[in-house]
């Protein structure tokens, strides 16, 4: 093991101090340029930065979530400053708007009474409306009469609403509150036709098709001269039958000639007649006795004019009353009314209260008692068996006055009947027959036939064969002899 000289000491010494600095030697506080010594805080800092914290990624920013955003089209991005210039908002827009503000602040009604054209309406009355409109409600098995609340309602096919007019099925129904209290309409469309009634305090009406321009009514019709009905009709038949009994009528101003009168007296009064005359009267108590021009008398015998009469009489179970002056009334019997037995006493029957009239159902007949009192406007109207006052289903049909309508819900007029009469009038019998041409007689099998008018002669070879008029059977032999010929050919057509 060798040792270090002096001199070996002293480069060793020497190189050690240009590694390790002295005992002496300090150090500055570090800076952002400069390294130095780190301060409590900033190691504190240090401190609390999580492992791998300089990993950090920014995420993009949503509605809930803090994050990096881009800066979209019509927006100035200014070293990082976002703003918004005229330019940019034209150009978001599309046009360049007006330079001052022309809309001024309009005064808010809230009310639904003001006729204002410059003012707007409040929100609140916008809510009012809307909870005021009438909703669109289905019903499904609800009795009609219990539906009084204005509005629009509804039913599909095949529901078990009541009350109903009776040939609807599906239908849409309108109602509305004519006045305070119980005051509704109700107005149904079915498939075909439209329907309303009234509820007059509380009473419902029943249902009458609305007919917008036809107001007749179906009218029964008598085919007959003899009826004397005022609400049937007279049948166009029988109008026709009038008019042949008119038309073999004389005119009112006719006259007559003295020669077709008949039944004319011979002789006559003559002028200087005179009739028979009362000229004396004479009367004697009850007994007035006349005597006329030829001096011949007669009597007649007057009324009764004794005002003396005997007391009324009263009938028994047994007996009969008689005629006569009745009892005088004591004080207290106003109310009492004289008995055929001659007493003055109340009728037995003071009973004037009876129970309300029952309307008779599907199931259920009714039964007697008052009936319900018809409302203002229902004179017209009739009490049906269901309790409540109706006009009477309109029935009238339609007229068609021509035989080439194919409707199969209007009449046909009097008018084609006759025209149809005509017509059949001109057609023959289903069993008739036809005579043969030149026939005197119908039917018989065709085993003859008359001649005809002009007859047939037939030459061969310019050499008659006879006439043939075909009234007999006729054979003509042609050969070539007889016309001439060496041959012949017949040729069929």
């Amino acid at each position: 093991m060798g040792y270090l000289n002096n001199a070996g000491l002293s480069y060793l010494f020497g190189k050690l101090k240009t590694i390790f600095a002295p005992i002496s030697h300090g150090h500055g506080g570090a800076t952002q340029s400069e390294a130095g010594f780190m301060s409590a805080a900033d190691k504190k800092k240090l401190d609390g930065i999580a492992e791998g914290a300089n990993k950090y990624s920014l995420p993009t920013a949503t509605s809930s979530v803090l994050g990096g955003v881009k800066t979209g089209a019509n927006i100035t991005n200014n070293s990082g400053v976002l703003s918004v210039t005229a330019d940019n908002v034209k150009n978001a827009l599309g046009y360049t708007p007006p330079e001052q503000d022309t809309n001024t602040w309009r005064p808010v009604v809230n009310n639904l009474t003001s006729s204002a054209t410059d003012q707007s309406l409040a929100a609140n009355q916008g809510k009012i409306l809307n909870e005021s409109k009438a909703a669109m409600i289905v019903l499904t098995n609800e009795n009609l009469n219990d539906v009084v609340t204005p509005g629009f309602y509804s039913s599909g096919g095949g529901n078990s609403v009541t009350n109903k007019p009776s040939n609807v099925d599906h239908f849409g129904l309108i109602v509305i509150h004519r006045a305070s209290g119980n005051y509704y309409t109700q107005i149904i469309y079915g498939d075909s036709a439209a329907y309303r009634r009234h509820c007059a305090n509380g009473t419902w009406g029943g249902w009458v098709q609305d007919k917008l321009t036809d107001t007749d009514t179906w009218r029964g019709i008598q085919n007959n001269l003899t009826s004397d009905s005022t609400t049937d009709s007279l049948s166009a038949a029988q109008g026709k039958a009038l008019k042949t009994l008119v038309d073999g009528k004389a005119a009112m101003g006719h006259t007559h000639t003295w020669d077709s009168v008949t039944g004319k007296p011979s002789t006559f009064t003559p002028s200087s007649h005179t009739h028979g005359v009362i000229k004396n009267l004479s009367v004697s108590g009850t007994t007035i006795t006349y005597t006329k021009d030829d001096n011949t008398t007669g009597t007649i015998t007057t009324q009764d004019t004794n005002t003396t009469y005997g007391t009324f009489k009263g009938a028994t179970t047994s007996e009969a009353g008689s005629t006569g002056l009745v009892i005088a009334p004591v004080a207290g019997n106003a109310n009492r009314y004289l008995r055929s037995d001659g007493t003055w006493a109340v009728p037995p029957d003071t009973n004037t209260t009876y129970g309300v009239f029952a309307k008779a159902t599907a199931d259920a007949a009714g039964s007697t008692g008052l009936v319900p009192a018809p409302a203002k406007g229902q004179q017209t109207y009739y009490l049906r068996g269901d309790g409540t006052w109706a006009v009477p289903a309109n029935t009238w049909r339609g007229i068609q006055d021509n035989l080439t309508s194919g409707s199969t819900t209007d009449s046909l007029s009097a008018n084609q009947g006759k025209v149809l009469k005509g017509l059949i009038d001109g057609k023959a019998a289903s069993g008739h027959t036809h005579n043969y041409a030149g026939s005197s007689s119908a039917g018989g099998a065709a085993t003859s036939a008359n001649k005809v008018n002009n007859a047939l002669t037939i030459n061969l070879n310019g050499t008659s064969q006879g006439a043939w008029d075909g009234s007999s059977a006729k054979s003509i032999s042609i050969t070539a002899a007889s016309v001439g010929a060496t041959s012949v050919t017949i040729s069929r057509w």
